[in-house]
């Protein structure tokens, strides 16, 4: 049996659109269930009448869990599911006719511990010119199903877990992962590399056919989002990956570095390109490694 789990914090509107995209599931077995855990102090009416609407077409459960944090909704999707596999899928992503079976068939003939699919960009507005697809086309590792090594990750959007597993592990890392407006990232990779630690035999797959389409809201396709994410991931990393104080001042002046001397280098040889999208393209990396070294300096795990 196939747990979908739905995590939500005040966003009806968008679980309206992704339990409709689930009424469309092409099943082999029939048994799944639909878990939707609105992470807030009370369920809202709104969120009420769309699981009730909803009920009549799929099985859908609603339950509360107040503790604010995704990952606690995640931990709690885990506590309450009745299937083997919990299939996480963010509220605003849309699965594939596909998603279930090809979940469903994969799980009953191999002893597999996680799957994921790849996520693709549906965008709620064009975006603009400096803006590159690669960047919201995520965790698409080709045409064909194939296991993942430990270098490789799989989606948090797009996330199916043994649900023994995932608790004996401990669950989810509940100061990793968004809460409620508070940029947070890695509560999934966290789960991952953690397993990988323990079982070095593990099985991780990825299924091209368990595909989402994963919303691009109009402020993901900004320049401040773009450097906000890429700050939060780098901070959020060091959460994942303590470093050591030498360790933190490299990642520092690395980020530095980009600004102060590869920025002015690429504006200098493009200097018809835009100036966000050189940031964004060819600095990123340094905003993510500012946040790395800026986390590392202020926890100060280790010793040099």
């Amino acid at each position: 049996m196939i747990t979908v789990a739905i995590c939500t914090h005040k966003r009806p509107l968008w679980v309206e659109s992704c339990l409709a995209a689930l009424t469309k599931q092409e099943t082999i077995s029939g048994k799944w269930e639909i878990l939707i855990v609105s992470n807030d102090d009370t369920l809202s009416n709104e969120l009420c009448e769309i699981v009730e609407r909803a009920q009549q077409l799929i099985p859908v459960k609603l339950i509360l869990e107040p503790k604010l944090g995704l990952s606690h909704a995640r931990n709690t999707a885990l506590a309450k599911a009745s299937g083997e596999f919990v299939a996480f899928i963010d509220d605003d992503a849309l699965a594939s006719p596909s998603w279930i079976s090809a979940i469903e068939g994969h799980t009953a003939k191999t002893d597999v511990d996680f799957i994921g699919g790849p996520a693709l960009p549906l965008y709620m507005k064009t975006p603009p010119t400096w803006f590159r697809p690669e960047w919201v086309t995520e965790y698409d590792y080709g045409d064909k199903s194939r296991p993942l090594t430990d270098q490789e990750s799989i989606g948090g959007m797009n996330f199916i877990v043994r649900r023994t597993l995932a608790i004996e592990l401990g669950g989810f890392n509940t100061s990793l992962g968004m809460n409620t407006n508070k940029l947070g990232y890695h509560e999934e990779t966290d789960l991952l590399l953690r397993a990988w630690a323990t079982m070095p035999h593990l099985k991780v797959l990825y299924i091209p056919e368990a595909s989402v389409q994963h919303a691009i809201r109009p402020e993901k396709v900004t320049f401040m989002w773009q450097v906000k994410s890429r700050w939060a991931k780098g901070w959020s990393s060091v959460m994942m990956r303590p470093l050591s104080k030498k360790q933190a001042i490299r990642c520092t002046l690395s980020g530095l570095k980009a600004f102060f001397y590869y920025l002015p280098l690429k504006l200098l040889h493009k200097p018809s390109t835009s100036l966000q999208g050189i940031i964004i393209g060819e600095i990123g990396y340094g905003i993510h490694e500012l946040g790395r070294g800026t986390r590392g300096l202020i926890t100060k795990t280790h010793s040099f």
